[in-house]
């Protein structure tokens, strides 16, 4: 019997020596979480240490953090995703999305209708043509998931870009996890 409690002790030494976790739910400095590959399951602090240099990792509604210098910071132009907590669509949106025309004509201030396969804005273009006039873009391409995935989360399809508003509402699955997409209005 003394022989297994020193079996047990010198096993749960060497765990802990070699940084295995004995107890807690600690899981490390940056353990993965079941929803992503290389991100923390919950928000780090911001300051505290990572090692998946460059990464983008989101918490919450738009809140994103990304390893830079082995540190957790706020991201920088991550985007903001435009269907998070978007509540019901205004009364001026069509029923359906079916009814856009993406590219096509639309008048009234900036519009935001959201629908389970989609989402469509109403808005004057960007550069290099801002007074063209309003028109719909519609989001995403074919293909990509709705709604916009979390920063951060695993993805299968390498290089895959996915736009979700005309400027700047992109993802693009980079490593096999999805990243901040940066891109201008009317690119």
């Amino acid at each position: 019997m003394a022989e297994m409690r020193l079996a047990v002790v010198t096993l749960t030494l060497l765990a802990s020596a070699c940084g295995g976790v004995v107890s807690g739910d600690d899981g490390g400095v940056d353990a993965p979480g079941p929803w992503s590959p290389v991100c923390p399951e919950a928000e780090p602090s911001q300051g505290s240490s990572c090692s998946h240099e460059g990464i983008n990792c989101e918490y919450g509604c738009s809140d994103v953090l990304v390893c830079s210098s082995g540190m957790w910071a706020g991201a920088t132009n991550a985007g903001q995703d435009i269907t998070c907590d978007a509540g019901p669509n205004p009364s001026a949106c069509p029923s359906s999305l079916a009814s856009i025309q993406s590219g096509g004509a639309c008048t009234g201030d900036v519009l935001l209708c959201i629908y389970t396969s989609g989402v469509c804005e109403c808005s004057a273009p960007g550069d290099p043509t801002p007074d063209a006039g309003d028109s719909w873009f519609c989001g995403p391409e074919p293909g990509c998931p709705m709604p916009r995935p979390r920063i951060g989360s695993a993805c299968t399809s390498p290089n895959e870009k996915c736009d979700y508003a005309p400027c700047g509402d992109s993802v693009a699955c980079q490593s096999g996890v999805w990243q901040p997409a940066f891109v201008g209005c009317g690119a």
